[in-house]
């Protein structure tokens, strides 16, 4: 689950437009609590009062900036199901305890610096914003974290790593250092880099062969050197409020520093072509252009002959030995 890290901003005096107001002109709704800005913690204590009979009260919450913007959830409109002149209760934005609180919620939002108005709506259809202008931050989990490069599903002979923490890592202790792990699908053996807590976007390469040779390798658990095969990458940090840690995993990345035996099935050993012959070969792996070559040892000399063949599986040509 994605980090949730929301300012709060309750915001009033403007009516709806297009509104008639009503007769009482003083009517507006506002807010006590909550009353700390910039605080983090798992959920805010919000109470607030009407002077006038609500029929509908609402929170919007509009992100400005952070992980929320990266998954395009919002504008986010909450309508509680508990409707009077005052009231209060705890919102903490993961908990699956809102269902019972709001008669629409979505189900847990993501982290981010959210623009969140409280509002209600009286018998006459004008909708009143509340006066007060608070943020609050929140933090329920830690976000889990992009690894871009070794990407799912893919082939190198070389290790490009690429990552991004959306919130910075803990560290301290060494044990809270983000870890990057390469597990052989094949085989389960594990080799886990423990990388610096002070790197947020991180970028170098890894040699297959000598793991913790990258200076952004703080230290290797494991084996400090990759054979080649598929392997799960996956990266698991902590961030810095001390939530659960956060893993994402790539499926299926596959190192490949060698280049497989082609086959050859035909001319089949020990059989005597006496005219115009075929030669039938399997490659593995896409060959580069230009190194394919067949070469036929005679009895006067050695022939070598360059094909043209530049995707993987089988081929044949046909040969006349004169």
């Amino acid at each position: 689950m994605k980090s949730r890290r929301a300012a709060l901003l309750l915001v009033c005096g403007v009516l709806a437009a297009g509104a008639i107001a009503p007769a009482a002109a003083n009517a507006a709704i506002s807010v006590s609590s909550p009353v700390t800005k910039n605080l983090y913690v798992d959920s805010v204590f919000v109470s607030w009062s009407t002077t006038t009979t609500p029929t509908l009260i609402q929170m919007v919450w509009t992100c400005t900036a952070g992980y929320c913007l990266h998954v395009g959830t919002s504008p986010v409109t909450l309508n509680l199901v508990s409707i009077s002149t005052h009231s209060s209760f705890s919102y903490n934005p993961g908990a699956t305890t809102n269902a019972a609180v709001f008669s629409n919620w979505p189900g847990p939002m993501p982290d981010g610096t959210w623009s969140v108005q409280m509002k209600y709506i009286d018998a006459s259809s004008v909708t009143f914003p509340s006066s007060t202008i608070l943020q609050v931050q929140t933090s329920t989990e830690t976000t889990p974290p992009d690894i871009t490069s070794p990407a799912a599903n893919s082939l190198g002979n070389t290790i490009p790593v690429a990552y991004t923490l959306y919130s910075g890592p803990l560290g301290t202790p060494a044990s809270n250092d983000p870890t990057l792990t390469f597990t052989n699908t094949a085989t389960s053996t594990v080799s886990a880099l423990r990388l610096s807590a002070s790197v947020t976007n991180g970028s170098f390469t890894l040699n297959p062969a000598n793991l913790g040779a990258s200076s952004s390798v703080l230290a290797v658990s494991g084996p400090n050197s990759l054979a080649d095969g598929s392997y799960d990458v996956a990266l698991t940090y902590i961030d810095t409020q001390g939530h659960p840690a956060a893993t994402t995993i790539n499926h299926d990345w596959t190192l490949d520093t060698s280049t497989p035996t082609p086959a050859l099935s035909a001319p089949a050993p020990g059989v005597t072509e006496s005219g115009p012959f075929n030669v039938t070969f399997d490659l593995p792996h896409t060959p580069q252009s230009g190194s394919v070559q067949l070469t036929i040892d005679g009895s006067i000399w050695p022939i070598t002959l360059s094909l043209g063949d530049t995707t993987a599986g089988v081929h044949t040509i046909s040969l006349n030995p004169n």
